[in-house]
């Protein structure tokens, strides 16, 4: 497996008041690498031989929270990748609501 971080946030439009999706490339991404969610929160996992890593969150038993939609994005190592420098991977953005 390889190291992986997911990055958990708010919002899927700016992140610490930059526009998102956040291209990689300048810093030596490959094409199409792009952070396309906040990152209030971030966590770490290894992937398994295939490729796969999941993360479980405790989330409070807070009524606030029902509702609220959450974005999030995966960063995979991969010194592989073609025309990387940087090494990463990234996934495409997702959405998760809250208690639904």
């Amino acid at each position: 497996g390889v190291a992986a971080a997911l990055l958990v946030g708010v919002s899927m439009a700016t992140w610490n008041g930059a526009p998102l999706p956040i291209d990689l490339s300048p810093w030596g991404g490959g094409s199409g690498c792009l952070i396309g969610s906040s990152g209030e929160a971030m966590a770490f996992a290894t992937t398994s031989s295939s490729g796969a890593a999941s993360l479980r969150f405790t989330v409070p038993s807070q009524p606030a929270l029902v509702g609220r939609v959450l974005f999030h994005t995966w960063l995979i190592a991969d010194p592989a990748a073609p025309n990387n420098r940087l090494g990463l991977v990234t996934t495409a953005s997702a959405a998760s609501r809250i208690g639904y």
